[in-house]
């Protein structure tokens, strides 16, 4: 369940996980296609490096506030995207803009 405040500070640092513990994770946020599509759009808009609000992400992806809000909580979860909770904006991780880019780059090889 979402709360009012998302983007509560948690009192212990998360610890990575594998992209396999990720995926056998019980997720319902992660049940269909559509939704894992939805991050994947959201990460290449926030690819430029440059903070952006949750508004914005919510105007430009067609969202509603609450599925932005889930989306950006399972990404804040397992530490692909940071968060400055004052302005309520949202950043991506420079090891997964990384990891993203090398991944695009071998595929077009």
């Amino acid at each position: 369940m979402i709360t009012n405040n998302f983007l509560e500070k948690s009192s212990e640092k998360q610890t990575h996980k594998t992209f396999k513990q990720i995926t056998y994770e019980p997720i319902p946020l992660l049940a269909d296609a559509l939704t894992t599509s939805k991050i994947a759009k959201i990460l290449e808009i926030l690819d430029d490096e440059q903070w952006h609000t949750l508004g914005e992400i919510q105007q430009k992806m067609k969202l509603n506030k609450n599925q932005v809000e889930q989306i950006v909580t399972f990404l804040k979860k397992y530490n692909f995207i940071m968060v400055d909770e004052t302005n309520r904006e949202i950043k991506i991780e420079e090891i997964v803009r990384k990891f993203l880019t090398k991944k695009l780059l071998h595929k077009s090889l």
